[in-house]
């Protein structure tokens, strides 16, 4: 009898869950669409960074939160030791972009209190593009790889550049 309850709480306990996961995807998308679609604030840079956050959050969130939902209403809850890899390495790869963002963005506002008039000149549009380029960051040779083969990471969608800008 104890282990039916305890199934119970379990299964209650994601619903909430799964809202809070729910409005943190729609809220960050609603970011990126309201900030898209709208030319003039996609022109500044702090709102470039600001979509590029929505997106890093969205697949944050996306990282492990199915899995751990789904799991509420399963007997088994048991994940792969390749699948819990994959997730440990993708929550830490998408927080440290986060991190990286996050400080780009602290620049940004230093630059913006600092040196108004220099502003638009040293947070220029192709500045932007090197500091959030993320489409080829080289990793280092892996073990029976031969030195001309490097594997090249594609963390986010392939053009997100393109697409904001």
């Amino acid at each position: 009898m104890r282990f039916e309850v305890e199934e119970r709480r379990l299964e209650l306990l994601s619903f909430p869950k799964l809202k809070v996961y729910l409005a943190t995807i729609g809220g960050n998308m609603i970011i990126v669409a309201a900030i898209i679609y709208s030319p003039a604030l996609l022109g500044s840079p702090m709102y470039f960074f600001l979509v590029f956050l929505s997106l890093l959050d969205a697949c944050t969130s996306t990282v492990v939160t199915p899995k751990m939902i789904v799991g509420f209403f399963y007997e088994r809850k048991t994940i792969s030791f390749e699948g819990c890899m994959t997730q440990l390495f993708a929550i830490h790869f998408f927080t440290a972009v986060e991190v990286i963002v996050l400080s780009v963005m602290a620049y940004d506002r230093y630059v913006a209190i600092c040196k108004p008039l220099h502003y638009s000149s040293i947070m220029s549009r192709r500045l932007c593009v090197l500091l959030t380029d993320l489409e080829e960051i080289n990793m280092p040779e892996w073990p029976g790889l031969g030195s001309e083969e490097k594997t090249v990471w594609h963390p986010v969608a392939p053009g997100i550049q393109t697409l904001l800008w």
